[in-house]
Formats: C-alpha cells, sequence, structure tokens
C-alpha cells in the first residue's frame, strides 16, 4: 500500500474557453467540408504548421485501429478499508480491471466481487502480520512458508511480493541484493503452490535504471545456474515500479529506458515481461478529471500494460481508507469530478484507436491530451480529451477532427458531447463533488468524404478551468444501450 502522502502544490486556477473553430482558411459548419491538417500521424504529440497559430488540433484516426480496447488503466488501489464501504453500484459503473490490495476484510471482498483482477500485495500482509518487525532475509524459511500460505489462503491473479521496498520499515539493513533475494524466492515459493500465477515486481517507489538493472541482473544469475541444472527459469510475468509526483510524460522516458535494459540482459529463459505501473499519480493533481486522460495517454503511448491509482490522505477526505483513490467522498457514494473522467473511461468499447495532437511551433507536447475508439457494434466512435493543470492555459481554439469515419462517409452523425469540470482548488487543497457530467450537446454533425468536425455553431460558448475533460461520442447507428451509454 502506498502510505497516505500530504503536501499539496499552489496551483493557481486559470480559465480557459473550448471553441471548435477553423483549420486552414475553411469555416467549418455542420455542413461545410473538411480539410484535414497534413502530416497526421499515430503519435501523441506533434508539431504540424498546418495547424493555425492559437490552436490545438486534435485529430483521432478511426482507420488506424491499435488493437482492442481493455481497460488496462482502470486499476485501483484499497480504498475499501474502512466503513462506510464504497458503493457497488459507483464501483460497478467503473469495471476496474486490476484492484490492488494487500488487506484482507472488505477491501478483498470488494475487489473479488467487482474487479477483473485481483493483486495481492503480500509484503502489506506481511508487515501488519506478527512477523512484521522481521526483515524475510533474518528469517528466509518464514518468508517462505509465509509467501505459500498466501497463495493457498488468498488465491488472486497478481502476486505482488514486496510493495515500495516494504514501505521503508527495513531501511536500516536493506540492500537491492536482500530485495532482489526476496523477490526471487518469494516467485519460487508462489510457483510452488501455483505454477501458472501472475507474479509482478518489483514495484519500486520511483523508477530506478540502477535498482532494475540490479534485478534483471540477479534474474539473469538465477535463470543461468537453474538452466544448467535443468531446472525450470524463475519468471516474473511483470516489471513494475510506481510513478509517483512525477508527471505523465515521464512515463515515456521511463519505459523507453527499461526497455534498454532489458534489451541488454539474458534472462536465460524468462519471456520478456510487460511493464506495469501499479501505483502513479501526484497529490497536487490526482483530484484534476484531466490528470487521468494526460496519464492514461501517456501509458497507450509508452504501451505500458496495465496501471493503476495510487491513494493520497487529505484534510478533507481519506482516499486511501474509504474513498476509493479519491474518486468518492468517504460516504462511499458522492462523486468527484475525477469519478466521472474514470466513468467516461469505462464507456468508450471496441478497439483503440490512434490520436494525434498537434500545435504549431510548439516543440513541447501540448497540454491537451486524448484518448480515442471505434466500436463497430455501436458504429461509434468515442473521443476523451483532458488537460492535466501543470500551470498552462487552454487555448482559445482547440479543434477535433476524426478521420476515416468507418460507418458513413457522407451525411449526419449524432455527436453527444459532456464536459466534467475541474473543481480541485490546489490553494485550499479541497474539492467539490460532481453528481454527473453536464451535457453541452446532443445533435446532428456533418460527415464529409469519412471525416467528421465539430463546429462553434453546435457548442454554446462557455468559459472552463484548466484540468477539464470532454468526451465525444459520434454515433451512426443510435444511442449505444447498457454500460456503455452516456447517462449515468
Amino acid at each position: 500500500m502506498a502510505e497516505p502522502r500530504g503536501g499539496e502544490v499552489a496551483r493557481s486556477r486559470r480559465s480557459w474557453l473550448w471553441r471548435a473553430a477553423t483549420i486552414a482558411a475553411v469555416t467549418l459548419t455542420a455542413a461545410a467540408p473538411l480539410v484535414a491538417p497534413a502530416g497526421a500521424s499515430a503519435a501523441p504529440h506533434r508539431t504540424d504548421a498546418s495547424c493555425p497559430s492559437a490552436t490545438i488540433c486534435v485529430v483521432a484516426d478511426a482507420g488506424s485501429v491499435l488493437g482492442p480496447q481493455t481497460f488496462p488503466y482502470q486499476g485501483l488501489l484499497n480504498g475499501a478499508i474502512d466503513p462506510p464501504y464504497p458503493s457497488g453500484a459507483r464501483v460497478a459503473a467503473l469495471d476496474p480491471t486490476i484492484w490492488r490490495t494487500g488487506f484482507g476484510g472488505n477491501n478483498e471482498t470488494e475487489a473479488d466481487k467487482y474487479a477483473a483482477q485481483l493483486e495481492w500485495v503480500m509484503s502489506d500482509s506481511w508487515l501488519n502480520g506478527p512477523n512484521g518487525d522481521t526483515p524475510p532475509w533474518d528469517n528466509w524459511p518464514l518468508w517462505t512458508s509465509f509467501v505459500k500460505s498466501q497463495v493457498e489462503d488468498d488465491p488472486a491473479s497478481w502476486y505482488d511480493p514486496v510493495n515500495e521496498e516494504f514501505n521503508g520499515r527495513y531501511d536500516s539493513t536493506i540492500t537491492p541484493a536482500l530485495l532482489d533475494e526476496t523477490e526471487i524466492r518469494a516467485e519460487l515459493a508462489i510457483r510452488a503452490v501455483d505454477p501458472n500465477a501472475k507474479i509482478v515486481a518489483p514495484s519500486e517507489e520511483s523508477y530506478s535504471a540502477s535498482d532494475l538493472q540490479s534485478f534483471l541482473q540477479a534474474i539473469s544469475q538465477v535463470n543461468q545456474t537453474r538452466q544448467q541444472a535443468g531446472k525450470a527459469p524463475v519468471v516474473f510475468n511483470a516489471i513494475s515500479w510506481h510513478e509517483l509526483g512525477t508527471v505523465p510524460d515521464q512515463v515515456v522516458s521511463d519505459v523507453a529506458g527499461f526497455n534498454q535494459l532489458l534489451d541488454s540482459i539474458d534472462l536465460y529463459g524468462m519471456p520478456r515481461p510487460s511493464v506495469q505501473i501499479n501505483e502513479f499519480g501526484n497529490p497536487s493533481t490526482a483530484h484534476i478529471p484531466g490528470s487521468f486522460v494526460a496519464w492514461a495517454s501517456a501509458f497507450q503511448s509508452a504501451s505500458v500494460a496495465n496501471a493503476g491509482l495510487s491513494c493520497w490522505s487529505y484534510a478533507f477526505n481519506d482516499d486511501c481508507n474509504s474513498g476509493l483513490d479519491g474518486l468518492l467522498e468517504t460516504d462511499g457514494q458522492t462523486t468527484y469530478p475525477d469519478y466521472w473522467a474514470h466513468w467516461l473511461y469505462a464507456r468508450m468499447d471496441g478497439s483503440d484507436i490512434a490520436t494525434s495532437v498537434a500545435q504549431a511551433g510548439q516543440s513541447d507536447p501540448p497540454s491537451v491530451t486524448a484518448l480515442a475508439t471505434r466500436d463497430d457494434a455501436t458504429r461509434s466512435v468515442d473521443v476523451l480529451l483532458g488537460q492535466l493543470d501543470t500551470g498552462a492555459v487552454w487555448p482559445a481554439t482547440v479543434t477535433l477532427e476524426v478521420d476515416d469515419f468507418p460507418f458513413l462517409r457522407d451525411g449526419t452523425v449524432t455527436a453527444t458531447v459532456l464536459h466534467v469540470p475541474n473543481y480541485w482548488n490546489a490553494t485550499t487543497g479541497t474539492d467539490q463533488p460532481l453528481a454527473a457530467p453536464m451535457r453541452v450537446y446532443d445533435g446532428p454533425v456533418a460527415v464529409r468524404d469519412g471525416v467528421v468536425h465539430l463546429s462553434t455553431a453546435q457548442l454554446p460558448p462557455q468559459e472552463f478551468q484548466a484540468g477539464d475533460v470532454f468526451a465525444v461520442r459520434l454515433s451512426a447507428g443510435g444511442a449505444a444501450a447498457g454500460r456503455t451509454g452516456l447517462t449515468p
């Protein structure tokens, strides 16, 4: 479990006006043809001279399918330890993919009930049990016995032997070599009970190239010896670390650095592991709805397999024990704006498609990020736009274009635009509830040669705050029903 972290970074709120407007010299209305910006690509950020000055141009390419949407970044951490527990309906509506906990009782019950996969944090159970004052390296047989009993007593989809170096409990004696051995002994104990178990490690508090190199080299050395002895290799299915207190784009460079390490070390029979960022966030931005879109966009760009929220303790809310990682108030029912960012993400069914965000003359990534999907079953395309408030102001103009709309070449489709405002006040460190996303627009938009664009006339002028989220659904076959519908 991530220990409660305090301390807010003062950040002024800035207003911005979101308008659909013009691309090149063409004034876009529902009946006007669209000229797509040149050079559109699947890259998440690009500098494009065809994007007008003071404009951010968002393009979703429905013809560029990245793969099935599996909601890999809808992970949770604890958040249901103490009563009042989160509402089952609120949790179920998010359809969480991985729920990470090392505490039994209600949190394990909730995770088993609502999450597709339970990730069991063994070190939390060790630290809170009778052996918590004993470092595993002081009694290896005890550690092995404990790990085996955890697998027998608490079957899980994933096992995480050690979280954040035992949360600092053994800092006086811990070394990288001892941590590596602790993880490897846990892997052997887990597979002695369940040979097909999925194991993730080392789940350190931050990305450390030297620590990960040490871990991979330890695996390599052990597996080389095991190979010579005719034994099966040690296998970690995912390598993990936490991105805490950083900005989303940092994960892209961190994963790239890790992949270079991975390419340089022979793991002797261990398949290439995926990357799991099993805790992410920043206490100064965790409650900002646009924060989640920014993180998810970065994870997608870096090909992160799974990611989950961290949690923080604030004066106004205990996100870790009963606040569902800050998505709900501690009454378990009242929703904050960031809940609705996750709720909208859970409604993006079908397949992920490529997006790009361009800003003329700017080499740094634009402040707006995007995710998009196409759902052939409902004949719809969804786009989620958000901004992580890092002091940047939304530009006067943001344009959204959907290329290669697959369900209609020419005619009209129904557009639904929802708005999730950012109520986080970094100065006071407080948030405000939001009962539901605000419906900005429902109506027709034009499709011209497979391209869709939203116009100024179709969105009522209004002022929004940095950190907000917009969801756009373009449907050629009517509103989607059931879980994917946009009515809470």
